[in-house]
């Protein structure tokens, strides 16, 4: 999978964060639980993440996986 980076978080949700791809792509979705995953406890506003894109098998859609502060 290619690595993507991005700065967090545009939005907040319940669920997770929305972040702003660096390439300046469509913000991207983050479950709380990749967060988790990655040892974090969130990500504060302006950080400098790497993840990759997954897609989920169930739904469909697409969010940021396997994250790296960076």
């Amino acid at each position: 999978m290619q690595p993507y980076s991005a700065r967090a978080p545009a939005a907040v949700t319940p669920h997770g964060i929305f972040i702003q791809p660096d390439d300046g792509g469509a913000d991207v979705f983050v479950h709380i639980s990749a967060v988790e995953r990655a040892g974090l406890r969130g990500l504060n506003d302006g950080q400098k993440i790497k993840y990759e894109i997954v897609q989920d098998r169930r739904s469909g859609k697409s969010s940021a996986d396997n994250l790296s502060v960076d």
